[in-house]
């Protein structure tokens, strides 16, 4: 039976039960909890279709792997997992899907992994597309927190502990910018707190290469539209000062899409300008997405 839309705007589904957000929990012996052992997944739904899912779907798969937990589930599974859980949802709102997969609890008041079973949560909750705009625009700083490097965590696993991002976006927010970006130990730029990181020289598109960030699905997506574009583009290890030299520069996440990033360490860009490079990319973006979504028949 089909659901009836009460005033929640975010539901879970948790060992095979859909709540509300607000009434779900798991217990303190969580490792989620107690370590931040945990990886996830979000990813936008628009017209009821979850845009790019088995892309996420293979990194969550491939992040557990590195982190030596499984996903019980098949990918039909999941896909029907997200599908009831749209059904709460008015048929008009877009949402933001979150797929949690921890550990499990704590064994014995060890932690080791040895017989952890995980835990998966999948979350949908509706997206507040109403946004205020800054007149100052879009507004970056470098931070001065750095990257965990590779050789401590792997970038490829989109972990649960996100301190370190938090800590540099505070610090972001503390100076009047809406992002900041890290550097590495060796002081090459990365990425954002949660964002892939381009930025464009004499009509070139830079990134970090995939060795110190994560791979992230927009960002692959980008990546592909520039080589189909036959838009001159370099990933690697570059400086702080390669950065700063940008005439424009610009985000790109699985909700936010691709941010045009107005002002860089207090300089102005023209990444929002309806001319720029940014914009254009923006907009191919978009268009992949209607692609996606027009080719799914629900």
């Amino acid at each position: 039976m089909q659901p009836l839309h009460e005033n929640h705007g975010s539901w879970i589904w948790l060992e095979g039960q859909v709540m509300a957000t607000s009434d779900a929990t798991i217990g303190v012996l969580d490792r989620a909890f107690l370590y931040g052992d945990s990886i996830f997944e979000t990813l936008l739904i628009r017209n009821q279709h979850p845009v790019f899912l088995a892309d996420h779907i293979e990194r969550l798969r491939d992040g557990a792997g590195r982190l030596e937990m499984s996903v019980e589930q098949d990918d039909d599974s999941l896909r029907q997992i997200i599908d009831e859980l749209i059904t709460y949802h008015p048929p008009e709102d877009d949402m933001v899907v979150r797929i949690t997969l921890t550990r499990g609890d704590r064994i014995d008041h060890d932690i080791g992994i040895a017989s952890c079973r995980p835990r998966l949560l999948v979350m949908t909750t509706t997206l507040d597309t109403v946004e205020e705009s800054s007149a100052s625009g879009f507004e970056v700083v470098v931070s001065q927190r750095r990257k965990i490097p590779p050789a401590c965590l792997d970038p490829r696993v989109k972990s649960g502990n996100y301190l370190g991002s938090i800590l540099a976006r505070s610090e972001a927010k503390s100076s009047g910018a809406d992002e900041a970006i890290l550097l590495s130990v060796d002081g090459f730029v990365t990425e954002a707190t949660t964002a892939n990181l381009f930025w464009i020289v004499d009509d070139t598109v830079y990134s970090c290469s995939d060795d110190l960030v994560l791979p992230g699905i927009t960002r692959s997506k980008i990546l592909n539209i520039l080589d189909e574009d036959q838009i001159r583009f370099e990933t690697g290890h570059f400086p702080l000062e390669h950065l700063l030299d940008a005439e424009e520069a610009f985000l790109t996440g699985s909700i936010c899409g691709v941010i045009p990033i107005d002002t860089l360490q207090n300089s102005s860009l023209s990444s929002s300008s309806s001319d720029s490079l940014s914009h254009r990319l923006q907009a191919r973006y978009e268009q992949l997405i209607d692609i996606e979504i027009s080719g799914c028949i629900r």
